[in-house]
Formats: C-alpha cells, structure tokens, sequence
C-alpha cells in the first residue's frame, strides 16, 4: 500500500514546466493555431504591389420611378476567366497578415483548378484559342510553386514540433524516474511518508533542472531554423506571385483581350465593365456611414454584376463572392433602415431593403457548393435577411437546420424539436441575434439557450438585451422569463 501510494504521489507531483510549443518568428505561422486568412506582403523582387482598386465616392441618389427590370447580358466565357484570373492574383498580392496561408492557397487551388477544366475542355471542342489559354495558364505554374512552397513549410514546423515534444517527454521520464528511485529508497530506509514524499520531489526536479538546458537549446535552433524557412518561403511567395502579374499583364497587353476592362489597365477611378472591379468598389460601403438609398443601389449593382457571371459550375465560386457583396450591402441597409425598433410586425412592413437581402442570400445558398464557405458568418447574414424582409418561419428554420440538432424523434406528425449546437459558432453575436430571431418567431425557450449561449461566449450588454423589442417573446414567456431575468442579473453583468 505504501508502494502504491508513493507512486501515485510522484506520479501527481513531478511535473515538467517547459513549454512545448516553438517561439515563432516574427509575421511566422502559429501550428494548430486558428487566425485569420492571410498572406505576406508584395513587395520585393516579385514586383510591385497589387494595384489597388479605388472606393467609389458616395453618390448623390435621387428617388424616382422604378424602372421595369431588364436583362443583364453575361460576359464572354474567355473575358470572365481572364478577369477572374487576374483578381486570383491580386488576391493573393493584398497585404495581409501570415497565418492561415495554407488555407488560402488550398482555395486558390480549389477554384482556379475547377475553371481551369472547363475552360480547357471548351478550349479543346470549341473555342481553340491558344492564345487566350497561354494567358490563363500563366497563374498555373506559380500557385502549384507556392502550394509546394507552402506544404514543405507547414510539413518542416511539423517536425519541428514533434522534435521538440520528444525532447521535453524524455526529460519529464527521466525526471520521474529519479524522482520514484530516490522516493523507493528513502522508504526501504525507513523514513516517514513525508520525507519519502519530499526526498522525491526534490530529487525529481534536480533532475528536471538538469535536462532543462538541453530542451531550451533544442527550442532555439529549431526556432532559427523555422525563421530562416519562413523568411525563404515569404520571399518565393513574393517572387512567384510578382511573376504572375508580370507575365499576366505582358500577355494581355499584346493580345486581342488588351482594350477590356482589366485593373492594371484602369486609369484610377474609372468607370468600368469588369465585374470585379465594380463589386470591390462597392464593397468598401460596407464599413462605411452611407445612406440606406446609396447602401441599396451598391447592393444592386452587385447583383447585378453576378448576372454577367458566365452560368456553369465552373463559374460559380465567383457567383458567390459578388453575391455575399451584395447580401453584406443590403443587411447593412436593412438595419439601417429599422433603426433600434426591431424586426418587421410582417413582411407587408419590411422595407424595400429587407426583401432585396432575403433574395439575395437566397440565391447564394442556392449557387455556393463550397461547405466550408457557409460558415457561421454566412448563416447569421442569411437569417437576418429573411427576419429583415418579415418572413421569421424561414430565419429560425434556417438557424435550426444549420446551427441546430434535433433533440426528439421525427414522427408524421410531431414537428421536430431542435436544441442550439453550441460547438457551432463562437461568435456571441451570432446567438444573440439567433435569439432574437427565435423569439420573435414564437420559439421562446429556443431563444432562450440561444442566449444562454451568447452570454457564456461573452456577450455582456444586459441592456441591449432588456429593451431589445425582438427579445420581448423571451422577456414575458413563463418558461423562460424566470431564467432571462437570472441570466441578466448576475453580478458583473451590465
């Protein structure tokens, strides 16, 4: 018995404190670490940075009558691809921040390899066009450099890793292994449980302090070697993206494609039939003070720009992104619209805005096949929109069915029940405007742990939550009146 509690008493107590994670570089990559999607910066000798596209200034709009709506002619198959291309490019030029970068290769792979057949396959049966193709192809060759780029870095830090962890696990055995012998000898000597206890504490973490020098001088070289690939990825990044533009915009400029519309070719602030060029225009009201009319009017023309989108799958991934222009654009102006009073008694009383955002989140869901891209960001726009244009049933149907898990049994006619998946979003945003949907669709205690869940993630403006007008279901409910007002009187809450 004495054995055994010796053992556990060392087992509990020799604990190692050296770090296992590696000391990044600075601007370097974090493993297993989620952050934002990004890139390095564009400077260096792969040429000059991405051209910028200039915000459109805000314009003055008058009310008039509205105009019977009219087809928008798509573009030509070839002319889309080569903007497209272009914009991948650019994309990939923007300067931002490191982390994450193996993703957004990954997506660069993705979409450009899905237009890449199409285009190919019509190149051969209809269009033979070696021309056009030689500019397409020139993106190939330098993404699948930086994608090889990219897999031998993470697949270094990997193993950098890994090394690392061997070393601390080897110093934390023989740290406990000293520790239990030396515990085992005091014992057969007949000392107290105290002093077998302390004798092996003590002798563990001498032990400890001995590896010790050896673990930190393993983290430094691998950590001067993980900057010195980082710094060499960074610089092929740079090179290969750089050689793209240039060789892109050499192409266009001695092609039949060299009087369109492309932004290397675009005086600044020009008007323009790229459909890219427009919708990053647009974009850039979305964090800006302007009027609900001019919010409208960029939503629409983004829309609009999404109908010259060439149709096919292949086609599609672009569809989206002007799309989820238009749908931010048009939320913004939905909410603006309603001001603090809440979400329409009906979809009679929504405004114009509101009806255009539900059609157009509607359309996305309809074109976007990329899962990972309905992320829970997407999910709050589309619920939103259908609770900005009046239609609630739709909003918390489009909650429960992608942030929601049945909790009983389907029968023919029971109607499902559906509890919030927490694990779905991190976002307390997110559940807090949930529950603001579920509430004023009548589902108060789905509400209710849309709340709950929003507070545990950090949402704290108890007041917000106490006058919002779409929480009034939730605040006067007998099930769940009892549980808001204990929820929002906590201390520290305000």
């Amino acid at each position: 018995m004495r054995l055994c509690a010796i053992i556990v008493a060392m087992a509990g107590t020799v604990l190692i404190a050296s770090e296992t994670g590696i000391a990044q570089p600075p601007g370097g990559p974090r493993p297993k670490q989620k952050e934002k999607l990004g890139g390095p910066g564009a400077g260096g000798k792969g040429g000059k940075a991405a051209p910028k596209i200039e915000p459109a200034t805000e314009p003055k709009v008058e009310p008039k009558a509205a105009a019977p709506k009219t087809a928008v002619p798509t573009l030509d198959e070839r002319l889309f691809a080569l903007y497209a291309v272009e914009d991948l490019i650019n994309d990939m030029r923007r300067p931002r921040g490191f982390p994450e970068l193996k993703t957004r290769v990954v997506y660069h792979r993705l979409v450009y390899d899905i237009l890449r057949r199409h285009v190919e396959e019509k190149n051969e049966k209809e269009w033979r066009d070696p021309e056009f193709m030689a500019i397409f192809q020139v993106y190939d060759a330098r993404l699948s450099a930086v994608s090889q780029g990219a897999k031998e870095l993470y697949d270094s830090m990997d193993r950098s890793q890994a090394a690392l962890k061997r070393k601390v696990d080897e110093a934390a055995v023989q740290a406990l292994t000293t520790g239990l012998a030396y515990s085992f000898r005091s014992a057969v000597e007949g000392d107290s449980d105290a002093m077998v206890f302390l004798t092996g504490a003590l002798a563990a973490n001498e032990a400890r302090a001995g590896k010790q020098p050896e673990v930190d001088a393993l983290k430094k070289q691998l950590t001067e070697k993980l900057t010195k690939t980082v710094a060499g990825f960074k610089t092929l990044y740079a090179d290969e993206m750089g050689t793209a533009a240039k060789n892109f915009q050499a192409g266009v400029e001695k092609s039949k494609w060299r009087d369109n519309d492309f932004v290397f070719r675009l005086p600044k602030g020009a008007t323009s039939r790229n459909p890219f060029v427009e919708v990053w225009r647009a974009e850039a009201f979305c964090n800006g003070a302007a009027a609900v009319p001019v919010l409208v009017k960029q939503s629409e023309e983004c829309a609009r720009a999404a109908e010259t989108v060439p149709s096919g799958a292949a086609f599609d991934p672009f569809r989206t992104i002007f799309l989820s222009v238009a749908g931010r654009l048009a939320n913004k102006a939905a909410e603006k619209d309603l001001g603090a009073v809440g979400f329409p008694a009906s979809a009679a009383a929504a405004p114009k805005s509101g009806a255009l955002a539900r059609d157009i989140w509607s359309n996305y869901l309809a074109v976007e096949k990329i899962d990972r891209n309905i992320n829970d960001s997407v999910v709050r726009q589309a619920f939103l929109a259908s609770a900005y244009a009046g239609n609630f049933d739709e909003a918390v149907k489009t909650v429960e069915s992608r942030a929601g898990t049945q909790s009983n049994r389907a029968y023919p006619n029971r109607a499902p029940v559906y509890e919030p998946t927490a694990s779905y979003s991190s976002n307390p945003v997110f559940w807090y405007d949930a529950a603001r949907v579920a509430s004023v669709a009548g589902k108060a205690p789905f509400a209710m742990k849309c709340l709950t869940i929003a507070v545990k993630e950090g949402f704290n403006d108890a007041d917000a939550a106490k006058f919002c007008p779409d929480l009034e279901r939730v605040r006067t409910d007998e099930k769940t009146k009892a549980l808001f007002n204990n929820l929002f009187e906590k201390k520290g809450r305000r």
